[in-house]
C-alpha cells in the first residue's frame, strides 16, 4: 500500500518541477526579446528627431494629395534613391568615438516646437506675441493704399498660430474704431478663413479714408487689452502742418501707456510700425518703433506692390545666420556631414530664430539627395514649410514646400521597409 501513494505525489512532484522550468524559460526568452526590440540611446535619438515625429514635425505635415505615412528613420529599397549612410549612422560612428549622442545633438532627447506666438507683417517681425492688436489708418492719406493694407493684414492674420489672439481697430480723425467683435478673439483654425473674410469685409465697408491720422484714442483703446505686442500700419501719424510739439505729445502719450520697467528696462507692450508710400516729415512712426519695439520693429514701403508681395528680406547678420551659410556651402564638400549636423542643430535647436526655416530647408536637400532618405526629407521639410509660414518668408516657404512635395513622391513610388512579426 505504500508504494501507491507514494507514486502520485512523485508525478504531481514531476509536473510542478516542469511548470516552473517552462516559466523560467519563457521569462528568459522574452526579456532577451524585449532588450533586442528596444532602441538604443542613439537609435532613440535619431527617431525622435527624423522618425515619427513628436508635436511639432507631426503638426507640419503637409497635406500632399494623401496623406503619407507618419515619416520613419527607415532607408528606401535599394531601387531608386540609393541610401547612403543616415543620421543614425552618423550617430552611432560618433558613439564609437566616444562622442555622446545626447552632448552631440541636445535638441534630439525632445520634441522642440515650432515658433507660435510670433507675428510677421509686411517683412517685419515680432517674438512673444501671444496677443496682438492691428491699429489701421483710415485717414485720407490711406486712400488708395487702404485695399493693399487690408490685404497684408488679413494675410498676416492667417499666420497666426492658435495659441494667439488679436483684435484691430481703424483710426482716422481721432477716433477709433474696433472691428467686431470687440475684444481679443482666437487665431488659427477657431478663427478660419471665413473669419478672416468677414474682418476684411467689414474694413471695406465701413472704413473709408478721410481725416486726420491722430491715433491716440486707437492707441488707448489697444493698450487696454493689454496685448504682448501692437502693431500700427499707417501713411504716417502727423503731416506737414504739425509741428515737433505734436510729435512730442504724442510720444508721451505713449510713454505714460507703455512705460518702461524701471527694474528691467523693459516694457510690457512691444510695438512694430509699418510706414507706406510717404516720408513723414517728423518721423513719428519711426520715433514709435526705436522706443517702444527696437529699430527692426519699423519699415517704410515707398511702393505698394513690396507691401502686397512683400521680397523676402535678407536676414539679419549674427552668429548664427553667419553659421547657417557656410554651412550651408559646405553641403557640397568633404564635411558636408558635419555641416548637416550644424544645420539641425540650428534648424530644430533654435526654432525662434529668423535663419532656422533656411538651416531646415538645406538639411532636408541633403538627406534627399545625397542619402536618398525621403522619410527624413519630408519630416525636416514641412518643418521648414511651417516655420517659413510663421516667420513670413515667402521664398523659402514655396522652397520647402517644393522640397516636401518631391519626397512625398518619392516615398510613394518607394515605400520604405516595414519588418513582419
Amino acid at each position: 500500500m505504500r508504494p501507491k501513494r507514494v507514486l502520485p505525489w512523485l508525478i504531481s512532484a514531476a509536473i510542478h518541477a516542469a511548470t516552473i522550468v517552462g516559466v523560467l524559460l519563457l521569462a528568459t526568452v522574452g526579456v532577451d526579446a524585449w532588450q533586442r526590440a528596444v532602441p538604443s540611446e542613439v537609435e532613440r535619438s535619431a527617431i525622435i528627431t527624423l522618425g515619427e515625429p513628436a508635436s511639432s514635425l507631426a503638426r507640419a505635415q503637409p497635406s500632399l494629395d494623401e496623406d503619407p505615412p507618419a515619416p520613419s528613420a527607415a532607408s528606401l529599397p535599394e531601387k531608386g534613391l540609393v541610401p547612403r549612410r543616415s543620421l543614425a549612422g552618423e550617430l552611432a560612428h560618433d558613439a564609437t568615438r566616444g562622442t555622446s549622442a545626447k552632448s552631440t545633438l541636445p535638441w534630439a532627447r525632445r520634441a522642440l516646437p515650432l515658433p507660435t506666438d510670433v507675428v510677421s507683417i509686411a517683412g517685419v517681425r515680432q517674438e512673444a506675441a501671444r496677443r496682438v492688436v492691428f491699429l489701421l489708418d483710415g485717414s485720407g492719406s490711406m486712400t488708395g493704399a487702404l485695399p493693399t493694407a487690408i490685404g497684408e493684414l488679413s494675410a498676416t492674420i492667417g499666420r497666426l498660430s492658435d495659441e494667439q489672439s488679436f483684435a484691430v481697430f481703424a483710426f482716422q480723425a481721432g477716433a477709433s474704431r474696433a472691428v467686431p467683435p470687440a475684444g481679443l478673439r482666437r487665431a488659427g483654425p477657431v478663427l478660419g478663413q471665413r473669419g478672416i473674410d468677414a474682418m476684411a469685409n467689414w474694413l471695406d465697408e465701413h472704413v473709408v479714408p478721410s481725416g486726420s491720422s491722430d491715433p491716440r484714442a486707437a492707441i488707448r483703446d489697444a493698450v487696454a487689452l493689454k496685448p504682448d505686442c501692437i502693431v500700427i500700419v499707417s501713411a504716417g501719424l502727423l503731416g506737414v502742418a504739425d509741428s515737433p510739439a505734436d510729435r512730442d505729445a504724442l510720444l508721451a502719450d505713449l510713454e505714460t501707456l507703455n512705460p518702461r520697467d524701471p527694474r528691467t528696462k523693459r516694457r510690457p507692450i512691444s510695438f512694430a510700425c509699418i510706414h507706406l508710400l510717404e516720408p513723414e516729415p517728423l518721423g513719428a512712426l519711426e520715433a514709435i518703433a526705436a522706443e517702444h519695439g527696437g529699430q527692426a520693429s519699423y519699415r517704410f514701403i515707398e511702393r505698394l506692390s513690396d507691401l502686397a508681395a512683400p521680397a523676402e528680406a535678407p536676414l539679419r547678420r549674427d552668429d548664427t545666420t553667419l553659421s547657417v551659410e557656410r554651412a550651408a556651402a559646405e553641403l557640397a564638400g568633404p564635411d558636408a556631414a558635419r555641416a548637416r549636423l550644424v544645420l539641425l542643430r540650428i534648424g530644430l535647436g533654435q526654432p525662434l530664430h529668423h535663419a532656422s526655416p533656411l538651416a531646415l530647408v538645406c538639411a532636408a536637400e541633403y538627406s534627399l539627395a545625397h542619402d536618398g532618405d525621403a522619410a527624413a526629407a519630408l519630416a525636416l521639410a514641412s518643418a521648414a514649410t511651417q516655420s517659413a509660414k510663421s516667420f513670413g518668408l515667402s521664398t523659402t516657404q514655396d522652397r520647402a514646400a517644393t522640397l516636401a512635395r518631391t519626397a512625398h513622391d518619392a516615398l510613394r513610388q518607394h515605400p520604405p521597409r516595414t519588418s513582419t512579426p
